[in-house]
Order: C-alpha cells, then sequence, then structure tokens
C-alpha cells in the first residue's frame, strides 16, 4: 500500500503526463470517450504497481506501455468477436 507522500507522487506524475497520453489513447481510439477509459484502465494498473516504480523515466515507459498493451488486448478481444465462425 502506498503511504500518502507516494499517492501525492504518483498524483504529481501523472498530472505531467496526461496530456501526451491522452495524445496517444486518442490517436490508438480514434475516439474520446474509448481514449477516457483507456486512460483510466492505465493509470489504475499503473497505480497498483507503483511501489514498484523507480524514478520518472521508469514512471513514464510503466504509462505508455501499460496503455498499449490495454489497448492491443482490447482491441485483439474485439476482433476475435469479429471474425466469423
Amino acid at each position: 500500500m502506498l503511504n500518502k507522500n507516494q499517492k501525492l507522487q504518483f498524483e504529481e506524475l501523472a498530472m505531467q503526463y496526461m496530456d501526451s497520453l491522452y495524445t496517444k489513447a486518442i490517436g490508438l481510439t480514434k475516439s474520446a470517450r474509448e481514449a477516457e477509459t483507456l486512460i483510466q484502465k492505465t493509470y489504475l494498473q499503473v497505480f497498483q504497481l507503483y511501489d514498484k516504480v523507480e524514478g520518472q523515466s521508469d514512471f513514464k515507459v510503466l504509462l505508455f506501455s501499460t496503455l498499449e498493451s490495454i489497448f492491443t488486448n482490447q482491441f485483439q478481444r474485439k476482433n476475435v468477436n469479429l471474425v466469423p465462425c
């Protein structure tokens, strides 16, 4: 569990990358609603791993790789449902 200082650090870093993360999410999803959902899922997952992050560069890498991973997994699931049997 994160202490108060770690939570504040997470919030500060999260806000620092919000615009660039949103731009990336819009580019992937082509939808504001889906981008916002993707960002929420990303921040939640990264928050749960935050105590293992060492430094700002690790945070950025984890943030963007998590976003892409979640998007890829969701996209693959949607495409699986579209493939005819």
